[in-house]
This record gives structure tokens, sequence and C-alpha cells, in this order.
């Protein structure tokens, strides 16, 4: 017997129905995925300007690619309506089956725990978790499955091998952040979630060896971090204000999805605070 489609929260009006694709309102905000790609612009500017550029290659797309998951991640916790976790658990999937395709394919390893260094078995086991967690994201739509992303890259960010102490500074406030998430998402604080995936995102892209060794007894530690703490805020007030510039017609059905909860059971959207 046919299992029924149910409702599953209001999106415009409309009611929707559990999914398990790729279908989230994020995705069809061509102009908010403009604003988005200026943050790897300006990064990418920002190390050829420093001097990271062309010669940190490795650890440039390294740390580009994990922060760019960050970065999709924050955007889809905009916007937590319905399937939007499904969305999430894809991110995780294709993200952590990227890197272990590539490492099964193109590393001289392939795979092979033996041969591979102490650090490369730490990159492969937390994207072996992204997939696993993916998975059971998509299936079961877990809320504490997904918080396991902030817990299980903070663990990676904090406990992964740095050149120096400016690196072990820079990984630790990553892994602040993703700490932040994972308790924001599991009590469903989705715009505190959003926000320190965003901030996680900067802290993990700039804690690349190519800036924590060239700033390294140049630059105070805590100086350095804060002074990505005020790029990624100053960068936020930017797209921000273009972002509202720009879609002020979305004011009301953003405030639509913004209360709409993926895991209310009820399908209802829940009354704004008074």
């Amino acid at each position: 017997m046919a299992r029924s489609s149910r409702g599953y929260g209001v999106l415009n009006g409309h009611g929707a129905t559990r999914s398990r694709g790729i279908s989230s309102p994020c995705c069809g905000r061509r102009i908010r995925a403009t604003l988005g790609a200026c943050h790897a612009i300006l990064g990418s500017v920002i190390c050829l300007a420093a001097g990271v550029l062309p010669t940190h290659w490795n650890t440039y797309l390294g740390h580009l690619g994990p922060a760019a998951v960050m970065y999709i991640f924050s955007e889809l916790e905009r916007y937590p309506g319905p399937n939007t976790v499904v969305a999430q658990g894809w991110v995780a999937i294709l993200g952590g089956g990227f890197y272990v395709l590539y490492d099964l394919l193109f590393s001289k390893c392939h795979l092979d725990f033996a041969c591979t260094s102490l650090r490369e078995q730490q990159h492969v086991a937390v994207n072996v978790l992204f997939i696993a967690i993916g998975v059971d994201v998509v299936v079961h739509r877990s809320k504490f499955t997904l918080s396991l992303m902030g817990i299980g890259f903070g663990i990676f960010v904090l406990l992964h091998e740095q050149p120096n102490r400016l690196g072990v500074v820079a990984h630790a406030c990553a892994g602040v952040m993703l700490a932040v998430f994972a308790a924001a998402r599991m009590f469903g604080q989705f715009d505190v979630a959003s926000k320190s995936l965003y901030y996680a995102s900067y802290f993990f892209f700039y804690s690349q060896n190519g800036f924590v060794e060239m700033y390294y007894g140049k630059v105070n530690d805590s100086a350095y971090v804060l002074f990505v703490l005020a790029l990624a805020v100053s960068m936020n007030t930017v797209v921000e204000a273009l972002d509202f510039a720009f879609s002020a017609d979305d004011a009301a059905e953003f405030e639509i999805i913004k209360l709409t909860d993926d895991f209310d059971d009820d399908g209802g959207t829940r009354a704004p605070a008074e």
C-alpha cells in the first residue's frame, strides 16, 4: 500500500510535502547567491595580494572548499522551511563524497590508512562522517544528527595539527563558532545557527597555512583573529544591505518562511513573538 504524502509546513501559503530532494526557497535566491560569491572573490583577492597565492594552492583549496560548504549551510539556515534540512543533508553528502572520491582516485594511497599520513586520515574521516550525517538527515531529518555537523567538524578543526600557535588560535575560533551552531540548531535558533556558521567559514578560510605562516610573529594572534572577525562583520553588513535593497519585495515572504520549522510535526507555522 502506497504511503500518502504528508503535509509538512507552509510556504507562501501553500502546503509543502516531505521531500528527499533538494527543495529549499534559498535555492531560488539568485541575487543572494551572487552576493554570496563576493565572499569567495574577496578572499581570493586577499590571498593574491598577501602572496598566499600562487604558492599555497593546496591549503587554499583545502580551506576554500569547507568554508564554502559552511557558507552554503549558513544560507540554508536563513530559510528553515520545508525540506531545507534535506538540502543541507545533500550538501553534506556531495561535499564529503567529492573529497573521498578525489582521495580514492587521485591520492597515491587511495584511502589506504596504512599509507596515508595522520593528517590525511583526519581529512578522510571527517568527510566520511559528513556523508553518513547527510544520509541520515535526508532519510530521517534528525535534529541531533544535523547538529553533529558542527560537533564533528568542530572536533576536527580543534584537534587538527597546525604549523604554529596562530594556526591553533584561528582554528579554535572556527571550532567555537561550530559549537555555537550545533547548540543553536539543536534548539531551533535558526538565526544564531546561520550567523555562527557564517563566521566559522571566515575563521576557517583565514586559518589556512599561507596566512598563519606569513603573519605568525608579525601580527599578534588575538589581533589577527579580531581583524578577521571585523572583516566578516563588515562584509555581512554590506551583503545584507545590498540584499535588502534588491529584495525588498521579498520581506513578507521571508517572514513566512522564517516562521516555519523543519521539525514541526504538526505541519503548522509558529506565531511571531509579541
